[in-house]
């Protein structure tokens, strides 16, 4: 029987698968003032520098503290009281008021009088943050140019922070104080009285991430000029001038064996010596290293040939007499002393095995240098870049196997041993797959290029072993991704989605198989194949519990690097704290991804044994054979059909949505790859691509994809296929749209969202289908959501279409083409994998008023969505969440119920749609079930509001132009409760004076009642509130006095 290629199975078939006022003085001409001389001047230029970056510093605290109000340490006193206080921790509230009290403001400190002694101040005070960050962003390593002009911005973004307050003239102030230096650019970047907080620390970002890279690269240089002097003053000056020779011309094989032998001089027995070649460490064939362990049983194989080593001074962390042997295999595997000292007990080297770790490492540096400079070579074939990457690979796992951590290059070992043991298309397809992942040819040959140039084992070892080293954004993005995947219902939405993909199949065959019946030719698809492929959708099964359960509890049984969990590092944390190699942190971060992975891996054996078991028929009815040539074939189709072992792994992965992007998804992977920043934008870009182009393909629009035409062009059993696929999911898409119309499926609905709230309050949902007197949420299955959610919305403009666009033209063009685009783009953006996209680019289009909001809403998504759901069981009410601190809170069990409760219109409490799961489930079910399940009302007004298509207007969250806090305005909403506004209503409409009224009439009455209502609970809110007329007061105050002054600029000057 096949092996199965997404793990080993316990059938032993393997699985291969604030604010000043700016200063708009030019810095080049500068007031005259007099008597004011060199040091006066030089205090204002430094010491004013020092004042403002303190000032900043100051001001980040006091936004921070506005965001996550946790009190801070003060040495003002409190104006409440007469003690002086001194230093000590303040409150929130405290704190608050000693910033409203003194301004929060440092003493100014005059701008120097020299031409251009702005800009000088200016830089200056950026200078200094610059060289802060920097120091603390040194363990950022940045290797190539993109990742050093992106630190270099990061740390320009950051000190811009602390060099200047938001609303203060900066540099680009000063450059647009200069006509001839004035551009569109940092007339943008520029300080601007009316920008909100966010906008203006957005701005300063921008200007000091640009900022940055240049003031970098001259630090960098003027660094490099200083080491340069340092050197020529150290060097003898009788000393003849060394010639600086070309990289290429360093003999590094040389160099490296010099190193080895200074480890056998020092530490090797005599007659102990070996010559390398390529791919041996001495007389150990490097490819049978393929795993952590094998390097471990190789270093002990070594030493113990060679146990008489060093005689009386054996033993462990012994390295003779002066710790040459520890410094030796430092310097051959490019690691510090300290590091390899802390290997646990029991795992610490002794002299033996230091040198059979030192050995093992040199040859593995000069075997990989050698075929790194084959590599860059421009005739350089896809197999030499491949065994340059797998020796590359290779070198890290001997250096994290004498580190002592997590092999996290044993994964990818175990993906060389695949390639080397294909042949052919399968061997083909794997270094393809292979080479797009790490970002296509270029991208390893600049790694070669770098390593082909290193002299010594020290150098190849520093270089390599940060190759999978995860950095602090891998670990936090681990925890991120993991978090988001963390609850039940997403890993029930994935199990239920791809076993309606599985099922559905089936039908699509079926249909195919009559389209064989009236078709000549042996290349068709026939009954006994869809009976095939019924029996590998069981026998799939079967084995996919068998590989899903291993995938669960060996993550490493999973070759295929195809997966829904997207990450640049993978086993990102790695903690000391491990209980049989099980991290108790590190892996217990994981595990939502370890079971979507498994989960996966069970439906990757039913679509793999499915198409395996269907083309193996279709194979033998080719050749005029029958079921005893089928079952030849899948002994072994590897390697006597490999198309058909390629095509049953491609199966696989379509069927779970991991197969390989197209052109347009590869360009975006790479945007992230090099921006690894923009994964908190894109989390997840495979699946969703994968998810939209297997909905597409079903559709009408599916007759005009690629997929469709080269299955057609291709003929016989494939043109089948492609057209089955169409005819089922345009039939399915026509009865939705059937059902919609007659009200059994919904879609978007109305188009505002004003009338979409209305309507929800009757208990209608949107992509829900009506059973009974409830409505239950589909969109979150695809692709069925997709599909359903098209076909739902299709029918709503037809509705529009009908009502009169075509037949008296009131309708607008413009109405019908948004409508059509919302539905494209809502069938999209509302799925959980794809919301994040769409707040971000909201936020970056109008960061004014979705930029906090989106902030808050990733800062809180840490949380993880496991936690939140049990929140929503708990306390189902929705929240009005408005800050950071807010955001947090309202995912947190027992935390939530301290924030105000979000209202609708008349002053009731907004709750979460309840979910439907079987009653075998209990409260876990309900807790964590995907299926939202909305009953119908029957409220009497809210039924009238949507009849009259009457959409009342939410309150606004002011009152005379002063923002109100949010206990306010639920205080607001509240008096609206209290003043029976909507019983009124209720007691009216069920009048019969009422009911004879006429529509525009019953309309102007109802809006008439709301809008009494609401401004009698603005006023009683006002009354309840003081502060808020004393706010206003104030506010008109300063106002006024602004006017005046004005006024009087106007007159006298």
């Amino acid at each position: 029987m096949a092996k199965n290629p997404f793990g080993d199975t316990v059938l032993n078939e393997k699985n291969a698968f604030g604010d000043t006022v700016l200063n708009q003085t030019s810095p080049f001409e500068t007031e005259k003032e007099d008597g004011v001389g060199f040091g006066t001047n030089l205090f204002r230029t430094i010491g004013g520098a020092a004042r403002d970056v303190a000032q900043a510093t100051l001001d980040v605290g006091s936004d921070l503290e506005k965001a996550i109000p946790l009190g801070g340490f003060s040495t003002q006193d409190n104006p409440d009281t007469i003690e002086k206080e001194g230093f000590r921790y303040v409150g929130p509230k405290e704190l608050k008021l000693l910033n409203e009290y003194y301004g929060g403001r440092l003493p100014e400190v005059a701008e120097p009088t020299y031409p251009g002694g702005s800009f000088v101040r200016d830089v200056t005070g950026f200078l200094a943050p610059v060289s802060a960050v920097n120091k603390v962003a040194t363990p950022i390593k940045a290797v190539t140019t993109g990742q050093k002009i992106a630190k270099s911005a990061g740390v320009g973004a950051v000190a811009e922070q602390f060099a200047f307050s938001p609303y203060e003239q900066r540099i680009s102030n000063l450059v647009q104080s200069v006509p001839s230096l004035q551009n569109p650019v940092t007339e943008f970047l520029q300080a601007d009285p009316n920008d909100s907080a966010a906008t203006a620390r957005f701005k300063m970002a921008l200007e000091g991430g640009a900022v940055g890279i240049p003031v970098d690269a001259a630090l960098r240089a003027f660094g490099k000029l200083r080491a340069n002097n340092n050197v020529q003053k150290v060097a003898d000056p009788q000393e003849p001038a060394i010639k600086k020779e070309e990289p290429s011309i360093i003999d590094t094989e040389t160099s490296l064996q010099n190193v080895k032998k200074e480890i056998q001089t020092n530490l090797k027995p005599e007659g102990l010596k070996t010559k390398p070649k390529e791919n041996f460490a001495g007389n150990i064939n490097l490819n049978k290293i393929n795993s952590p362990d094998d390097v471990k049983n190789i270093i002990d194989d070594v030493a113990k040939n060679n146990n008489d080593f060093l005689g009386a001074r054996r033993g462990v962390v012994k390295f003779g007499p002066d710790g040459e042997g520890l410094k030796a295999l430092a310097k051959a595997t490019g690691l510090d002393e300290e590091q390899l000292l802390k290997r646990k007990v029991g795992e610490a080297f002794n002299a033996e095995t230091a040198y059979a770790a030192s050995t093992l490492a040199v040859d593995s540096a000069t075997n990989l240098v050698s075929l790194a400079k084959k590599a860059r070579n421009i005739n350089a074939t896809a197999d030499d870049l491949i065994k340059f990457e797998e020796n590359l690979t290779r070198h890290v796992a001997i250096q994290e196997q004498v580190a002592g951590i997590t092999a996290e290059a044993g994964r990818a070992l175990r993906g060389f041993r695949e390639m080397r043991n294909s042949t052919g298309a399968i061997k083909d397809r794997l270094i393809n797959e292979y080479m797009k992942q790490k970002g296509g040819r270029d991208s390893i040959v600049d790694i070669a290029d770098a390593i082909s140039k290193l002299d010594t084992p020290e150098q190849v070892g520093s270089f390599t072993k940060n190759v999978y080293k995860a950095n602090s954004l891998d670990k936090i993005q681990e925890v991120w991704i993991n978090a988001l995947l963390s609850s039940p219902s997403t890993h029930a939405v994935n199990i239920l989605s791809n076993s309606i993909v599985a099922l559905s199949r089936i039908p699509e065959y079926g249909l195919a198989s009559i389209g064989g019946l009236v078709r000549k030719g042996p290349d068709k698809v026939t009954f006994t194949e869809l009976g095939a492929r019924i029996l590998g959708n069981i026998y799939g099964t079967l084995d996919g519990f068998r590989v899903g359960f291993k995938a669960l509890v060996d993550p490493e049984s999973i070759t295929d690097p195809l997966t829904k969990v997207e990450l640049q590092r993978q086993n990102a944390i790695d903690t000391p704290l491990k209980i049989k190699g099980y991290d108790l942190i590190g892996d217990t971060v994981r595990l939502p991804g370890r079971a979507l992975v498994a989960e996966d891996a069970f439906f990757k054996s039913i679509g793999y044994r499915q198409e395996l078991w269907g083309q193996a028929i279709r194979q033998a009815k080719k050749e005029g054979k029958g079921v005893d040539r089928a079952l030849e074939i899948l002994k072994d189709p590897a390697k006597n059909f490999p198309d058909i072992e390629l095509k049953s792994q491609d199966t696989a992965r379509y069927q779970t949505f991991t197969n390989p992007l197209g052109e347009t998804g590869q360009a975006i992977q790479k945007i992230i790859q090099k921006n690894p920043w923009a994964r908190f934008i894109v989390p997840f870009l495979r699946t969703p691509f994968n998810i939209v182009k297997y909905a597409a393909q079903r559709t009408p629009l599916g007759l005009f994809s690629r997929t469709y035409k080269e299955a057609v062009k291709k003929g016989g059993a494939e043109a089948d296929i492609a057209r089955s696929r169409v005819a089922l999911g345009s039939s399915t898409m026509a009865l939705v749209t059937y059902l919609a119309g007659q009200g059994l499926v919904t879609g978007r609905g109305p188009s505002d969202s004003k009338q979409r709230n209305t309507l929800r309050e009757t208990g209608w949902q949107p992509y829900s289908l009506k059973i009974g007197d409830s409505y239950y949420g589909y969109n979150r299955f695809e692709p069925v959501g997709i599909l359903f959610g098209l076909a739902a919305d299709g029918s709503d403009i037809g509705k529009y279409v009908d009502e009169g666009f075509m037949k008296s033209n009131d309708g607008e063009i413009s109405e019908l083409v948004s409508m059509i685009m919302a539905s494209a783009t809502q069938n999209l953006t509302n799925k959980t994998f794809l919301s994040g996209v769409t707040e971000a680019i909201n936020a970056i289009s109008d960061p004014d008023r979705y930029g906090e909001r989106w902030v808050n809403r990733l800062s809180s998504s840490f949380i993880p969505t496991g936690i939140y759901y049990q929140r929503k069981s708990d306390d189902p009410l929705v929240r009005d969440a408005q800050t950071m601190m807010d955001s947090f809170y309202n995912r947190i069990p027992g935390l939530s119920d301290k924030l105000p409760a979000k209202r609708n219109v008349f002053g009731e409490t907004i709750q979460y749609t309840p979910t439907y799961s079987p009653d075998f489930l209990g409260q876990f079910g309900k807790t964590f079930s995907p299926i939202s399940k909305s009953p119908i009302t029957n409220d009497l007004v809210f039924n009238e509001l949507v009849k009259l298509e009457i959409s009342p207007s939410m309150p606004r969250r002011s009152i005379n132009d002063v923002k109100l806090e949010p206990e306010q305005y639920e205080d607001m909403l509240l008096e609206m409760q209290n003043l029976e506004t909507k019983q009124n209503l209720e007691n009216i409409i069920k009048t019969s004076t009422y009911q004879k009224l006429p529509k525009s009439e019953k309309i102007d009455f109802i809006k008439s009642i709301i809008k009494d209502d609401q401004s009698y609970a603005r006023e009683i809110t006002e009354m309840k509130n003081p502060e808020i007329t004393k706010q206003r007061e104030t506010e008109q105050s300063i106002t006024n006095l602004i006017e005046q002054l004005n006024e009087w600029n106007e007159v006298n000057l």
